[in-house]
């Protein structure tokens, strides 16, 4: 029971301290806050399609607040090789904002965390001396940074970006979650939101 109770509260407390992935932030000093969404397009710029599509059905599933819809609906991968094209369909479309996400980078990181036991032998020949074994847990993980872009599309204009980092993600939509869950409380921290925008 007590075993139990100490995991609960060990979980209670990790996700608590949970760090925001959004490690820098900008927003336009002359934007006005909160901002008013009314339909936002939101474009992941990935690798393949498939990784494409799974990231902006996350980011419109997880940031309910910019009212958005998937890009893929509307500029389909052609199009986008046709920047002339591609923006007068958005135009035409009636959107007020895009979110763009882009990959910047990754990196493998080797996290090396020292530990020790120790030992007596007993109460009498703890008096006197004890003893320690240390050793060293080696571990390797991967960092994928991310670019997080807000425009305005009635003036053209970006009004707020940010950097995220992700430690060993292991699926994009669970990444993107967590992305998205960092740029909630971003723009809540800076008003750009009213409240959580969960």
């Amino acid at each position: 029971m007590f075993r139990r109770c100490l995991l609960a509260c060990a979980a209670l407390l990790l996700s608590a301290c949970a760090i925001n992935p959004i490690t820098e932030s900008w927003s336009d000093p002359k934007g006005s806050k909160p901002i008013q969404f009314s339909k936002t397009l939101v474009l992941a710029n990935l690798a393949t399609p498939a990784d494409r599509r799974i990231a902006e059905e996350q980011w419109v599933a997880s940031l309910p607040v910019i009212k958005g819809s998937a890009s893929y609906d509307l500029l389909d991968d052609a199009l986008l090789k046709d920047l002339p094209a591609a923006k007068a369909k958005v135009r035409d479309a009636g959107y007020s904002h895009a979110l763009v996400m882009r990959l910047v980078g990754s990196k493998q990181e080797i996290v090396s965390t020292p530990s020790a036991t120790f030992g007596r032998a007993g109460f009498w020949g703890g008096m006197r001396s004890g003893w320690a074994i240390s050793t060293s847990d080696v571990e390797t993980r991967e960092v994928v940074a991310f670019e997080l872009s807000l425009y305005s599309l009635t003036d053209d204009k970006l009004v707020w970006s940010g950097n995220g980092e992700i430690t060993n993600p292991r699926k994009i939509a669970d990444s993107v979650k967590k992305l998205a869950d960092g740029t909630s409380q971003q723009w809540a921290a800076e008003g750009l939101v009213i409240g959580s925008a969960q």
